[in-house]
């Protein structure tokens, strides 16, 4: 019994022992702290905006387990074609707190950060290199815009056709705005109740992604577009000029009441004709400044003049040495609105009305 005793008695005290060593901080040592923090998240802009003189220069970001743990920053800048500077170091941005730092930079400057983060025990994460950003002050400008200036009606008297374009940039061009109005010079086209109302309706302005858009509209309507550019950065470009299309209605709705819409031959072929010593008058009033006519031509074509109520607008001639089409616009002085007369001015040869259009 005595000898369980003291037994006992020397493990309670070798245990209290322990406890006493280790409450005074000379047991076993804790496991020392190898990690290095981690940079979960590093954003930069690849392209922003000129704003001035100088323009500031961001980069944000996360740490994963952020406590105790600082970040240093380090920025180089270039300039296009010239390549980059050496890392630079401030000493304002080692041990940084917070989750963002900027750069105050020029217009054209290319900037590149690198990030580190460390911790209170010396941890230190590898560097980070986001994405470069271009200090951009250069708006994109169009070069050429492409549009034909009439185009045919299609089966469902709708003329349809393609604006496309060119633009110069510094850097690439993610979107374009399309400013387009319409212009409607007759009130109906051919035998159609539907009227509309003579004149511009209200521009409209959308946004498209690729250097082209499509433009229609009806029979003896002008449909006109201008573009501008918008870059990567927000810079945008100056609008271009106006360019316009007008959609032709076929020579035999000129005029379509009898006899000259009954004639077989012009029910046939889809022209109207003046005859040598003969006026032809419009079926419905116009409003523009000017009339194109697409015409056959050839030795024996005759001409005639283009009035607007009693104010001649112009001529037109259809000869020609061999036979074939041509298109002849004339331009009155000042804006018309009436019934235009197409008044025969030779005995040579009847004139064969192809196609028509009265524009703005």
């Amino acid at each position: 019994m005595l000898a369980h005793r003291t037994v006992g008695a020397r493990a309670l005290a070798s245990l209290a022992l322990v406890l006493g060593l280790l409450g005074a901080g000379l047991g076993p040592a804790a496991a020392a702290d190898t990690s290095a923090p981690v940079l979960t998240r590093v954003t930069t802009h690849s392209d922003v905006r000129a704003s001035g003189a100088t323009t500031k220069v961001w980069v944000s970001w996360e740490v994963a387990g952020a406590e105790n743990v600082v970040v240093d920053v380090a920025y180089r800048t270039g300039r296009t074609g010239q390549g980059f500077g050496e890392w630079v170091h401030p000493d304002a941005w080692k041990g940084l707190s917070g989750q963002g730092q900027y750069l105050a930079a020029r217009t054209g400057d290319h900037v590149c950060f690198a990030l580190s983060a460390r911790d209170a025990s010396g941890n230190r994460s590898a560097w980070v290199k986001p994405r470069c950003t271009y200090v951009d002050g250069t708006a994109p400008v169009l070069t050429s815009l492409s549009l034909p200036d009439a185009v045919a009606p299609d089966g469902f008297s709708i003329g349809t056709t393609t604006a496309s374009w060119t633009v110069r940039d510094d850097r690439s061009v993610t979107s374009y705005d399309v400013w387009r109005r319409t212009y409607a010079a007759v009130p109906q086209y051919g035998a159609t109740p539907t009227r509309y109302a003579l004149g511009w309706d209200d521009p409209i302005v959308t946004t498209v992604r690729s250097a082209r858009t499509s433009v229609e509209q009806l029979m003896g309507q002008t449909g006109c577009i201008k573009v501008r550019a918008r870059d990567a950065a927000g810079n945008v470009g100056p609008w271009s000029g106006q360019h316009c299309t007008s959609t032709v209605m076929d020579g035999q709705w000129f005029a379509y009441y009898a006899p000259a819409w009954f004639s077989l031959r012009t029910l046939q072929n889809n022209w109207a004709e003046v005859a040598p010593g003969t006026s032809l008058r419009s079926t419905h009033g116009a409003m523009g400044r000017s009339v194109r006519f697409r015409v056959s031509s050839g030795p024996s074509a005759g001409s005639f003049d283009v009035y607007s109520g009693s104010t001649k607008i112009g001529h037109v001639n259809a000869y020609s040495s061999a036979a074939g089409t041509k298109t002849v616009t004339v331009r009155a002085s000042a804006p018309f609105r009436g019934y235009l007369t197409l008044r025969s001015t030779s005995s040579r040869g009847t004139v064969e009305i192809r196609s028509w259009a009265v524009m703005p």
